[in-house]
């Protein structure tokens, strides 16, 4: 069982060690990936060449997609377009070379360029945002960007907790608590003025910012599991005035490569939950590892 309070990242829990792999996919784990060639960076050149003599190493990002602290970096890489070499690792049985790398076997784990390890999600996000994004200019945007930093916290303990309903933290409930919900829609109607303030699209403005990378994977999965498992559209709705900047941000995002390259597809994402009611299961048996990646590939 997973506590409620914990570090930032995602692991395996005993009982999704107990299921049994995937026979196919034995050979797969820990298997380098490149960044999708969608990246303008990427296509410049081949990211194979990297570590050769005489050129500069890439960035490494050793993740798991369906682990939601891990999709916050990979947001921000991808629409950022740093050129960076993707490492899937299985959390279900995590290789002895990646503890090396992180002793907390956590994901996701960023390498940089010289050598330098991290490893919290919000951490990494800030690091690189200050490296490869424009500050956020004074006014407006830097005020309403400051909020959301100040309650992204809270605002990803309320949705797991919405989500869980009647089941344990990072659960999926059968059943959704009222009250849980209610306090989700005063969330969202508190998220949504905010971003109002801001103009839109998303939650800060016009272009996406590192508020933007914190908090998507997390209302994402939180408005998958509301609409697609019980019929529940009230993130979705971008005619509810309450909540609509809400909508219309996630639609925003979702329509960014960045979201498309490093979410999984929704149809089997929304069954795995269903079998598993869980956000953290790791085990690649119900949705396969090639399915979870495909969307990853370029045309």
């Amino acid at each position: 069982m997973r506590r409620p309070a914990r570090a930032d990242g995602c692991i395996a829990s005993a009982d999704r060690r107990a299921r049994p792999a995937a026979p196919s996919l034995s050979a797969a784990r820990s298997r380098t990936r490149r960044v999708p060639l969608r990246c303008a960076a990427q296509r410049r050149r081949d990211p194979s060449t990297a570590s050769r003599d005489g050129e500069e190493s890439r960035l490494q990002l050793y993740t798991h997609t369906l682990c939601p602290y891990a999709q916050r970096v990979e947001l921000l890489l991808v629409e950022r377009e740093v050129p960076f070499e993707l490492h899937h690792v299985d959390l279900s049985d995590k290789p002895r070379w990646y503890l090396q790398i992180n002793p907390k076997g956590l994901v996701p784990t960023v390498v940089l360029p010289d050598g330098e390890v991290i490893t919290e999600s919000a951490d990494i996000c800030q690091r690189l945002e200050q490296m490869y994004a424009p500050a956020v200019e004074e006014g407006t945007a830097a005020k309403v960007h400051a909020a959301f930093m100040g309650r992204c916290n809270s605002d990803v303990s309320k949705s797991l907790a919405v989500v869980a309903g009647n089941s344990r933290f990072w659960g999926v409930g059968t059943e959704l608590s009222s009250r849980e919900l209610e306090r989700w829609r005063c969330n969202l109607q508190e998220m949504a003025q905010l971003a109002r303030e801001a103009g839109g699209p998303f939650l800060t403005g016009s272009e996406p910012r590192l508020v933007d990378f914190l908090y998507f994977p997390f209302m994402h999965r939180t408005n998958v599991v509301l609409e697609e498992l019980f019929g529940n559209p009230m993130m979705r709705d971008a005619n509810s005035g309450d909540v609509a900047p809400i909508a219309q941000w996630l639609q925003a995002m979702e329509r960014r490569d960045c979201a498309r390259v490093s979410s999984p597809p929704l149809e089997q994402f929304a069954d795995a939950l269903r079998l598993h009611r869980s956000l953290d299961f790791f085990d690649y048996v119900s949705v396969s590892r090639e399915d979870l990646l495909h969307q990853r590939r370029a045309p």
